[in-house]
C-alpha cells in the first residue's frame, strides 16, 4: 500500500462524521474547493470554487459533534513506538527535550494536532453524504466532488513508515506537559533525521476534511 493509502486509511478507521484525511497532511484547502476523488484522494481543481458555496453561510461546528477534542494525538497500533527524553526545564519554562519515533510495520501512522475548529457550509437543503462513502457505492472512477467541511488545526506533525522499519528523531526546545510525549508540541521541534519514513510538519494545516460529490455524479 501507498503511504498515502496507509495514511487514509489509518484515519478513515479513527475518524466519525464522515471525515477523511487530506493528501497530503500539510494541504490547505478552502470550503467549496472544486476537484476530483480519485482512490479515495480528493484532487483540487486550482482556483475552483462549486458555485453553491459561494452562495451558502459558513458555520462553525462542535468538534464534540464531529467527536473530536482539541488535540487530537494516536499512532498506529503496536507499530509506533514513541520515546522521549526530557531535560531540566529553563527559566522560560521550556525544556531540551529529544523524541524517537520508531516504525516496525509498513504505512504505520504517527498523528499529532493541537488547536482543532471546525467550519462547514451551511446548506438549506440539508446535508450530503461523504465522498468516501459515495465513491465505493459508485466504483472506482474519478468523481467531481467539492470540499464541504473542513476541520483546521492550529498546528501539526504527522510521520508515515515508508517500509517495515523506520525512525524519526527530532530535537530542540519545547513545553512539555507532564513529561508526558502527547504533550510536546512536535511542530516545534526540528526533524534530526528521518530513515524510512515520511514526515510532515506545518502550522494552519487542514488534515480533516469531508467531500462531497457532485449532483450530477449522485
Amino acid at each position: 500500500m501507498s503511504v498515502a493509502g496507509a495514511y487514509l486509511e489509518e484515519l478513515a478507521g479513527r475518524l466519525g462524521a464522515g471525515l477523511q484525511g487530506a493528501w497530503p497532511p500539510d494541504r490547505v484547502l478552502a470550503l467549496g474547493e472544486r476537484g476530483v476523488l480519485r482512490g479515495g484522494i480528493f484532487e483540487p481543481l486550482p482556483g475552483e470554487i462549486e458555485r453553491e458555496a459561494l452562495e451558502a453561510a459558513e458555520s462553525r461546528v462542535s468538534l464534540a459533534e464531529l467527536g473530536l477534542s482539541e488535540r487530537l494525538f494516536f499512532t498506529s497500533t503496536g507499530a509506533v513506538n514513541v520515546l522521549a527524553a526530557v531535560g531540566k526545564a529553563g527559566a522560560d519554562g521550556l525544556r531540551e527535550v529529544d523524541v524517537s519515533l520508531h516504525f516496525s510495520r509498513r504505512g504505520a501512522v504517527f498523528f499529532w494536532a493541537k488547536g482543532l475548529w471546525a467550519d462547514r457550509l451551511d446548506r438549506r437543503s440539508g446535508q450530503r453524504s461523504s465522498g468516501r462513502e459515495s465513491e465505493r457505492r459508485g466504483g472506482s472512477e474519478p468523481a467531481p466532488a467539492h470540499v464541504d467541511a473542513l476541520v483546521h488545526v492550529e498546528a501539526l506533525t504527522v510521520a508515515i513508515a515508508r517500509g517495515d522499519a523506520g525512525c524519526v528523531k527530532l530535537s530542540g526546545r519545547a513545553q512539555v506537559e507532564g513529561g508526558a510525549p502527547c504533550g510536546i508540541d512536535y511542530v516545534a521541534l526540528r526533524v534530526v533525521r528521518a530513515e524510512g519514513a515520511r514526515v510532515f510538519q506545518a502550522h494552519a494545516a487542514t488534515p480533516l476534511l469531508c467531500i462531497a460529490l457532485e449532483r450530477s455524479c449522485r
